[in-house]
C-alpha cells in the first residue's frame, strides 16, 4: 500500500467522513477555496497527479481523494454504490472545514460530481465530469436502447466478470480501462507508470469495491438504483427553488471510445431538452488527441479546460 503513496509536490493525509477514514493527498494552501479530485474505476488519487500542482498554484486548495476501498482509505464489507460514494464526498467537503466546492470527477468519479451536483447544490460550486454523461441517460428509461447506454452497460458488465473465484486479475482489470487512453498515450512512458499504479491499486484491495461499483451501476435491477434514479430527479426539481443546480462542464477526450464525444453531446442534448436539467450545463470541452483519460494524457489542455469552470 505504501507504493501508492508516492512523494511529490503534496502531502498525504487523512480526514474521517460519515464514520469512515478517508486518504486524501493535497496541494496548495488549507484556507484556498477548495477543488475536490474524485478518481476513475481502475484508478486511484494518483491520476490526478499532473494537474494537482498547476491547479494549486492558481489559487486553489487541491485535494485528490481515495474513494471508500481504495488506496488506504477505509474498507468496508458493502457501500460500494454511487449514491453512498456521493454522500461520503459532501461529508469529506464539509469534513475539510469548507462550505462549498468545486468538485471535478472521472469515470465513476463523474457519476458521483453528477449526483453530489443534484443532490447539494448548496455544496458543489461547480462540477467539472471527466469522460462521464449525466447519470440519468444511464437510468432514463427512454434511453435503454441507446448507442451510449449498451456501450456503458457491456463495459460494465465485462469488468464486473473480472472479479471472483477463479475471474480475472487486477492487470486484466487495469487492461481492460486503459485500453480507453488515446493511442499517443498508450504509447509513451508515463502510460507504462499509470498501468504500474492502476495495477497496484487494484491488486492492493480497490479491485473489489471497483467491481461492486460497476456492477451496480450496470444492473438496474441492483438495490438502491430505482431509488438513485427517483433521488436525481427530484433533487433537480428541489434544486430549482434554489436557483438551480450548480454549473456542470463535461471534459471529453476526442479518441473516447468508452464515452464517445458524438454520442454524449447528443444525448446530453436530449436529457436538456426532456426538461430533466435545467439550463446549467455548460458547452463541452472536446481534447483532440485524447482518450478517456486527458487528465493523464493531456494535462496542460485539461487545466485549461477546466478553467471554464474554475475561472483560471
Amino acid at each position: 500500500m505504501e507504493d501508492l503513496l508516492i512523494d511529490g509536490p503534496w502531502k498525504h493525509q487523512t480526514v474521517h467522513s460519515r464514520g469512515q477514514r478517508f486518504h486524501y493527498a493535497q496541494c496548495g494552501r488549507d484556507a484556498d477555496p477548495l477543488v475536490l479530485l474524485i478518481h476513475g474505476a481502475s484508478g486511484g488519487w494518483f491520476d490526478w497527479r499532473h494537474v494537482m500542482e498547476p491547479l494549486a498554484d492558481s489559487g486553489y486548495r487541491v485535494v485528490a481523494v481515495s474513494l471508500r476501498g481504495w488506496c488506504t482509505s477505509d474498507r468496508t464489507p458493502t457501500g460500494y454504490r454511487t449514491d453512498i460514494a456521493a454522500e461520503d464526498m459532501s461529508g469529506v467537503i464539509r469534513a475539510l472545514g469548507h462550505e462549498r466546492a468545486f468538485v471535478i470527477g472521472h469515470d465513476l468519479g463523474g457519476f458521483v460530481a453528477w449526483t453530489m451536483a443534484a443532490q447539494e447544490p448548496r455544496l458543489v460550486r461547480g462540477a467539472v465530469s471527466v469522460g462521464t454523461p449525466n447519470p440519468l441517460i444511464w437510468l432514463n428509461r427512454q434511453m435503454i436502447n441507446s448507442p451510449l447506454q449498451r456501450r456503458l452497460t457491456v463495459l460494465a458488465l465485462q469488468l464486473s466478470r473480472t472479479w471472483g473465484p477463479g475471474a480475472g486479475s487486477p492487470e486484466a482489470w487495469a487492461d481492460t480501462m486503459l485500453e480507453f487512453a488515446g493511442p499517443d498515450y498508450r504509447a509513451s512512458a508515463d502510460f507504462q507508470v499509470t498501468h504500474d499504479f492502476h495495477v497496484t491499486s487494484l491488486a492492493a484491495g480497490a479491485l473489489h469495491p471497483a467491481s461492486q461499483h460497476t456492477q451496480w451501476l450496470a444492473r438496474p435491477w441492483a438495490p438502491g438504483r430505482s431509488r438513485w434514479r427517483v433521488s436525481l430527479r427530484e433533487a433537480v426539481n428541489v434544486s430549482r427553488s434554489i436557483g438551480g443546480i450548480p454549473p456542470v462542464l463535461l471534459i471529453n477526450g476526442a479518441e473516447d471510445r468508452l464515452s464517445q464525444p458524438s454520442l454524449v453531446q447528443a444525448e446530453q442534448e436530449t436529457m436538456l431538452n426532456d426538461a430533466f436539467l435545467d439550463k446549467r450545463i455548460l458547452p463541452p470541452h472536446i481534447l483532440g488527441g485524447a482518450g478517456h483519460f486527458p487528465h493523464l494524457e493531456m494535462p496542460s489542455a485539461f487545466i485549461e479546460a477546466a478553467g471554464a469552470m474554475l475561472d483560471l
